[in-house]
């Protein structure tokens, strides 16, 4: 399960340990200059179609975290799912569709903006 990769630097602790690594990389950034969407209820739906595809791939990993025993991660997960629920968010999505921004930019300003708040 090794991957080859090592990692260096100053340890915080006495002891060794061993286990799995997650690396979080930065999300993906939308190119500039999306065309505003030619039908934008289509837009819109598939738009939505995508957020309760991602709620509801968090939902099964949340179970299985939790039949994994692993109740905080489960508990994440569940959170993360709500977002992706969030009316809220889809409204403000929805909004800047029926302005003419294309539906990926739209996605990244609501969900930067949303991000923000937790960080404030």
């Amino acid at each position: 399960m090794t991957s080859g990769r090592e990692f260096t630097g100053i340890g915080v602790g006495r002891g060794g340990a061993v286990g799995p690594v997650v690396l979080a990389h930065a999300a993906p950034r939308v190119p500039p200059g999306e065309p505003s969407p030619a039908d934008p209820e289509a837009a819109k739906a598939k738009v939505a179609e995508g957020f309760a595809d991602v709620a509801a791939s968090l939902e099964a990993k949340a179970d299985a975290a939790a039949e994994a025993g692993i109740a905080t991660l489960a508990d994440v997960l569940r959170a993360t799912a709500q977002m992706a629920q969030d009316p809220a968010l889809r409204e403000e999505i929805d909004a800047l569709i029926d302005s003419g921004t294309g539906p990926a930019n739209a996605v990244e300003q609501v969900v930067d903006t949303f991000a923000q708040m937790f960080l404030s």
